[in-house]
């Protein structure tokens, strides 16, 4: 019998099955592999910058050519396959220690995980925005008792993980609880995380879920009378062609600002001011995405600090993502074994004499809205697992006018960590 173990992280949706390697003998050989990993020191980072490079390095891999609008959670994707990683071993966790970052000693990386929570819970506690991070585990009751303790009591008390017991025999349940679960925890922004035929076709199963569920008013909101109808220039490459027509916001008002060549960076502040949302206007996108990664990210954040008075110009835009399957994309980043069902060693999870289980499915949905009350923001993440200072004003005010395509992070400004990260090609159309 297959069993199916899913991780979902609601900022970012990651899916992930695991299932029965035929290989009895491999583990022997996955201990005796020598990797990259192996050679070389893996670059240990805390949990904003693992954040941080995560949300670089993905958006090179689902940015491909042509592509549209994108948005996703590094955060919650982090924090899904950091559950997974808990339960690694050998090489499989060498590979995902070197490519996100994290410690090899598991009680450190969620002792990370545990102050970044109760960080972002004091936000949620002071009322002026709602950021609020869920971790559950949802498994059959027969299969919950067959967790290692070590790992359950690391998910509640790190993570502070639900843990859920299903009929996963009935898949049409199973489902609609699971879904129920995180359309709660995210205000119903996202759905069917969840397919009843994905449960059925693997007969039973473990889910690990994180969701991550921001809402704000800006500190400083727009006039809904000041929205107008304007031109919004679709073309990446810097070309005025081809345009369509926005509901653009305006305002002038005090923010940092900084203007380089064919680049300007505004910075909008939240009610909430630890938190904020960082606009990037190149005038040619095509031409500036080798500039777009973490190193510039942090330089542009240590020159973001000095206030202006600017006049701003902001499309509504509303961004809705569901990337179905990750396992390419980290992949590609050095993380293989995990996906592999002769490799992949997970026997952290399981007491010993379980089967074998590998990386099946690995799902993000995301949720971006802008408008002028101010930002809305959710994702989920399931990973299943299968047997087998104020400068005086210039004389002319500058003028920050994202009319052509841009990107945006929300952050969390004190540690600089990027919660979502997202590239607005075409806003929303204007309506009457």
């Amino acid at each position: 019998m297959k069993r199916i173990i899913y991780v979902l992280t609601l900022s970012v949706l990651l899916i992930a099955a695991f299932s029965c390697a035929k290989n009895k003998g491999v583990d022997a050989d996955i201990q005796k592999q020598e990797t990259a990993a192996d050679k070389a020191e893996t670059e240990v980072l805390d949990v904003a910058n693992q954040n941080s490079k995560l949300a670089f390095e993905l958006f090179n891999e689902v940015n491909t050519e042509g592509a549209g609008n994108v948005v996703f959670s590094p955060y919650s994707i982090n924090s899904a396959f950091a559950m997974a990683y808990t339960g690694a071993a050998a090489n499989t966790a060498r590979e995902m220690a070197a490519v996100m970052g994290y410690p090899k000693e598991v009680e450190k990386l969620g002792e990370e995980f545990h102050k970044s929570l109760s960080v972002m819970k004091e936000i949620s506690n002071r009322k002026s925005a709602r950021l609020d991070i869920a971790n559950a585990l949802f498994d059959t009751e027969g299969n919950i008792k067959r967790l290692r303790p070590e790992y359950s009591k690391h998910l509640e008390y790190y993570f502070g993980s639900e843990m859920h017991g299903l009929d996963f025999s009935n898949p049409q349940h199973a489902a609609d609880y699971i879904n129920g679960w995180v359309e709660k925890n995210t205000e119903k922004r996202i759905k069917d995380i969840v397919q009843p035929a994905q449960l059925a076709a693997k007969g039973d199963g473990l889910i690990l879920v994180n969701t991550v569920y921001f809402k704000s008013p800006w500190l400083q909101p727009f006039l809904n009378v000041d929205t107008q109808p304007m031109r919004f220039f679709l073309d990446t490459n810097g070309a005025e062609k081809n345009h369509m027509t926005t509901s653009m916001m305006q305002r002038k008002g005090s923010y940092n600002y900084l203007s380089q060549e064919d680049l300007q960076i505004l910075e909008m502040p939240f009610e909430e001011e630890e938190m904020s949302m960082v606009f990037v206007l190149p005038q040619n996108m095509d031409k500036f995405e080798p500039d777009f990664n973490l190193e510039n990210y942090q330089t542009w954040m240590n020159e973001l600090n000095k206030e202006q008075m600017v006049q701003v110009f902001v499309p509504r835009f509303k961004l809705e993502e569901s990337l179905d399957d990750l396992t390419n994309e980290f992949e590609a980043l050095g993380v293989k074994d995990a996906f592999d069902a002769d490799k992949a060693d997970f026997s952290g999870i399981y007491l010993p004499g379980e089967a074998r289980i590998y990386i099946s499915d690995f799902v993000h949905k995301a949720f971006l809205e802008v408008s002028e009350e101010g930002a809305e923001a959710a994702a989920a993440t399931q990973i299943g697992f299968a047997k087998t200072s104020i400068d005086v004003p210039k004389p002319e005010m500058p003028i920050f006018k994202l009319d052509r395509p841009f990107y945006s992070f929300l952050i969390h400004k004190p540690t600089r960590e990027i919660l979502f990260i997202a590239k607005v090609v075409e806003p929303e159309v204007f309506k009457q």
